[in-house]
């Protein structure tokens, strides 16, 4: 595909792919669904760009920290499910659109951090 055709690419799924490292996703400003699941990413970033995401799966990867979301502000799914992630204190505060969170199956220290969530009215959480 040319660089003009990328733009314009709305859903990518990238899943079962050895992915390490999340990168390479310019000229993808039209994406609104990403599909990384079940790789072997370790850190969430190079995605800030992508703005006009609402859903994205990063379940069944390695990711200790969430990070890297802030700009993703029309994000309503998100998927964290099975990784290495200990706290939500942080990394989500600005994703106001949030109705879906799934983050079961991380090594989070207590259900008491779902406490940290109370500003998100519509969120249903997956455990």
């Amino acid at each position: 595909k040319t660089e003009s055709e990328f733009h314009q690419v709305e859903a990518l799924s990238l899943s079962f792919q050895n992915i390490l490292q999340i990168q390479n996703f310019n000229g993808f400003d039209s994406l609104v669904k990403l599909q990384l699941d079940n790789n072997i990413i370790q850190k969430i970033e190079h995605i800030g760009h992508l703005t006009n995401l609402t859903w994205l799966d990063l379940s069944f990867n390695e990711i200790e920290k969430i990070e890297g979301l802030d700009p993703l502000t029309k994000l309503t799914d998100l998927s964290l499910y099975s990784n290495w992630i200990t706290e939500l204190k942080v990394g989500l505060d600005t994703l106001v659109n949030l109705n879906m969170l799934s983050v079961g199956q991380n090594l989070l220290k207590s259900m008491d951090e779902v406490m940290n969530l109370r500003q998100f009215r519509n969120l249903k959480m997956s455990r």
